[in-house]
């Protein structure tokens, strides 16, 4: 008992320190941006050389990277939640993942054959196909 309320209260202290995080690299990318944005127009106007806007861009990438990251961290301390609680993400079972709507659409825009027709509920036979029935013979 003891050892699944840690499981819980860690995850759960990971979750808000990676949220932390994120919204301090969401701040990060942005003043990026704007660094970068500068720098083209010093560059443009001829206060700097092309150097400073490639290392503008570069500080963009690893803030993006960063932000990523932290995002990635934080959905999976929110999983690492959601299963230290017994559960909780098999919302789906037994519905199917794609709605009747997007299947018909996606019929209309593409020749998907046999993909989006539903399965058959029994198993075939082995070494048959379902497809080619063999002859009664």
């Amino acid at each position: 008992m003891l050892s699944a309320v840690q499981e819980v209260e860690d995850n759960m202290v990971a979750f808000l320190q990676n949220r932390q995080k994120q919204q301090i690299t969401v701040q990060y990318e942005a003043s990026a941006q704007r660094s970068l944005a500068i720098s083209n127009v010093q560059y443009r106007e001829g206060f700097t050389d092309f150097q400073r806007v490639l290392d503008a861009q570069k500080s963009l990438l690893q803030a993006q990277q960063q932000s990523v990251t932290a995002r990635s961290n934080m959905a999976s301390s929110a999983i690492g939640i959601y299963k230290a609680l017994g559960g909780g993400w098999e919302i789906r079972s037994g519905r199917n993942f794609v709605d009747q709507e997007t299947k018909d659409t996606m019929e209309k825009r593409t020749n998907w054959g046999e993909l989006l027709k539903p399965e058959a509920t029994e198993p075939p036979i082995k070494g048959q196909d379902r497809r080619y029935p063999s002859p009664d013979w």
